[in-house]
């Protein structure tokens, strides 16, 4: 949550606050139909996940609830930007937390041997920043998969 009310308060001279406009985003993902609106939005999400300002809202928003549903469904670009997010805002620990406890990792570790490079890093960096010693299953887990991407793109390493 926002350390202080001030944050939550903060507007732009033209627009919405902060929470208004992320509550909007969140709403037209939602409700839209089309793919291209739904990346857009998905995007725009993914970016405001890296600043820490943005946490409390994200949290109030359940938007971390909406980047594990985009791991497993829609193009490829979707799933990029939803790890991307995840990638984002998993420093923050009720964050981590709430990935770790919903199986974030399968998403993570199912992506990881798409022929896509940006959900490949971006499903790195989000392992990177999950890894946690208190969940020792995922080392093993990520050693399997590391070794069957290997196996699939080895000429590539040689």
């Amino acid at each position: 949550m926002p350390k202080t009310n001030k944050n939550r308060e903060r507007k732009s001279k033209k627009g919405p606050d902060r929470l208004e406009y992320l509550s909007q985003l969140k709403s037209e993902f939602e409700e839209s139909r089309s793919e291209g609106n739904k990346l857009q939005v998905l995007g725009n999400l993914a970016n405001f996940a890296y600043d820490p300002q943005n946490y409390g809202y994200l949290e109030l928003l359940e938007i971390p609830k909406l980047f594990i549903g985009s791991c497993y469904d829609g193009p490829p670009i979707r799933r990029e930007f939803a790890i991307g997010g995840i990638a984002n805002c998993c420093g923050y620990p009720p964050f981590k937390t709430f990935f770790l406890e919903n199986g974030v990792m399968e998403a993570i570790f199912s992506n990881l041997s798409t022929p896509r490079i940006g959900i490949t890093i971006n499903s790195l960096c989000a392992f990177i920043f999950l890894f946690d010693v208190n969940y020792p299953n995922y080392l093993f887990d990520a050693r399997l998969w590391f070794i069957r991407l290997y196996l699939k793109y080895q000429e590539k390493f040689v």
